[in-house]
């Protein structure tokens, strides 16, 4: 089994409404980090799981445009950091079908996975 990655950046704003102990009940922004990891069996005929200048293309161009410098609660219903890997996992699902995961980086030390599988 093959594995690849793919690590894409952007800078948001959101706010958690139900958390009323947390200050995470304000506004305020994240520098989100956003791993794809894609599995395959075989490589293609260029000995790649996927171009990583190309592969990623049409994910990157979502997150640009639909995430990045974007506040999300009106994207994602609340976009906490599973929510966010689900959004994207959803979306990314449709271009590579063996994606394995998305990871969403809140901070340098904190991440939320979405997967299907266990």
């Amino acid at each position: 089994m093959y594995r690849i990655n793919k690590i894409i950046k952007f800078s948001a704003g959101h706010y958690l409404p139900r958390m009323e102990e947390s200050p995470c009940r304000f506004q305020h922004g994240h520098n989100y980090k956003v791993e794809i990891a894609i599995d395959q069996i075989h490589l293609d005929v260029n000995g790649m799981v996927c171009d990583f200048n190309t592969g990623f293309e049409d994910i990157e161009k979502m997150i640009e445009r639909k995430l990045d410098h974007s506040y999300l609660n009106p994207i994602i219903k609340t976009p906490t950091a599973e929510n966010i890997a689900k959004y994207i996992y959803d979306f990314a699902k449709t271009i590579h079908p063996c994606l394995k995961y998305v990871r969403v980086w809140e901070t340098d030390d904190c991440y939320a996975e979405y997967r299907l599988e266990p």
